[in-house]
């Protein structure tokens, strides 16, 4: 999955207006622990309907390097909104050209 070298992006769409959306916390887990977390506070574009969001996050070549390319990321999802914060994780497997898409509840 995460080869030295090698660009690696993640795209999550989000059930939120763009508008809406102050910042957003990804915490990416393996093993129970965090492995890298960002906060993302610009480049949100609105995704296919008015009601959602999209986002990538991309990872330097050392970023890329801190997971275990064969272990399940239990992704976690923040996002702060003008109405408060929404959470939801769930477990993946990861690979480059994944999209994944995030119910946030």
């Amino acid at each position: 999955m995460f080869s030295p070298g090698e660009t690696v992006s993640h795209q999550f769409i989000i059930p939120f207006v763009v508008s809406e959306v102050a910042k957003v916390i990804v915490s990416y887990k393996q093993d129970g622990d965090i492995v890298f977390e960002k906060t993302i506070t610009s480049g949100f574009e609105q995704g296919e309907t008015q009601a959602e969001t999209k986002f990538i996050i991309a990872f330097s070549q050392t970023e890329s390097l801190m997971f275990h390319p064969e272990k399940p990321l239990k992704i976690q999802i923040n996002v702060i909104t003008t109405y408060g914060a929404r959470a939801t994780s769930k477990e993946i497997k990861s690979n480059n050209s994944a999209q994944y898409h995030r119910e946030v509840i």
